[in-house]
């Protein structure tokens, strides 16, 4: 479902673990396509992870793979020519999955494989926009980490089919 911040900041629970899956288009010419993160909230405590496609771009950055670069509920910087020549005035953002529960829920499963594995990445060095690795690949990564998760980004995420 397409979400508003204020929306999204309704749907923290402080007293449940809740793993977000987000997206967005990609800027102008590739906006057939989406870039996905990931945003955890441990009763509350929110965190924003994603690969994004430049390397170590804040303090909690491994590689390509970035804790909280962006506040988690943002859209991310638009590219140049998006920025000068294709002005809109927000971004939309998708809500595309949450996974929610309490002490030893599949949600805390996937958040305690997220804050162990994530700066493990088997790919954290590598990043190919379109076709991958990239950050459908990583969120689909993370997806995959519990098998009772049987979720699978869209099509239009190209790169989550990349073989991590």
């Amino acid at each position: 479902m397409w979400v508003k911040k204020s929306e999204f900041d309704k749907l923290i629970d402080p007293e449940k673990f809740q793993v977000f899956i987000l997206s967005s288009k990609v800027s102008f010419p590739f906006h057939f396509g989406i870039h996905t993160w990931i945003v955890i909230s441990e009763k509350g405590k929110l965190h924003r992870w994603e690969v994004w496609r430049t390397k170590n771009n804040c303090k909690t950055s491994w590689g390509h793979v970035h804790k909280n670069m962006f506040k988690s509920y943002l859209w991310t910087k638009d590219w140049f020519f998006k920025k000068y020549f294709f002005k809109r005035k927000s971004r939309e953002r998708f809500l595309w999955k949450v996974i929610e529960g309490g002490e030893g829920s599949n949600a805390e499963r996937i958040i305690k494989f997220i804050n162990k594995n994530a700066s493990k990445y088997p790919l954290i060095h590598e990043y190919g926009f379109f076709f991958g690795p990239n950050s459908n690949t990583f969120t689909q990564w993370i997806l995959d980490s519990s098998s009772e998760t049987k979720v699978k980004l869209p099509f239009w995420a190209f790169g989550r089919n990349y073989k991590v």
